[in-house]
């Protein structure tokens, strides 16, 4: 055999292989990520309905539940304390972990944070429209209680847990 044609066979096995594990590894992710992505999907619909359980508790400040919350206190028990999704407790923390996202790209359960220029003060959960205003599902301030309110500024990010 000559060395020119040992050497075309090699390249065509490595070749062969190069290509069978390409479409080996298409095949996986293409069976793994939607499975990925639904069970994703499930644990931010079930930590919207734990804090939507949670309208009338009452605001109080460092607190994550189970009767109080202070506005990050709120996320981090619907999502991390019952919904199996990690996120850490603080609002400036959460806005960290969480992915940047166009406000047009906004689902209900997506975030929304607040910041003065100085940090962010404040966050809460998207949950839908009234009257062409989005509406935000937070856990205001002092003296209120976790409710449902449309947004009244401009002035916030959008953030995602969902998956990439």
């Amino acid at each position: 055999m000559s060395a020119r044609l040992f050497r075309v066979q090699r390249f065509a096995a490595l070749f062969l292989t190069v290509l069978v594990t390409a479409f080996a590894l298409l095949a996986t992710s293409a069976v793994v990520a939607p499975d990925a992505d639904a069970a994703s999907k499930r644990k931010i619909r079930h930590a919207m309905k734990v804090a939507k359980n949670q309208i009338g508790d009452s605001y109080s400040y460092g607190s994550d539940g189970p009767n109080r919350f202070d506005c990050s206190g709120l996320f981090y028990f619907a999502f991390k304390k019952r919904s199996g999704v990690h996120v850490p407790r603080t609002a400036a923390d959460q806005f960290r972990h969480a992915r940047r996202i166009p406000k047009k790209n906004m689902r209900k359960g997506d975030l929304m944070f607040f910041d003065s220029g100085s940090g962010v003060y404040h966050m809460g959960m998207f949950v839908g429209r009234r009257d062409g205003k989005r509406v935000i599902l937070h856990s205001p301030s002092t003296g209120q209680r976790v409710h449902r309110s449309k947004i009244w500024t401009n002035d916030w990010k959008a953030a995602t847990l969902r998956r990439r």
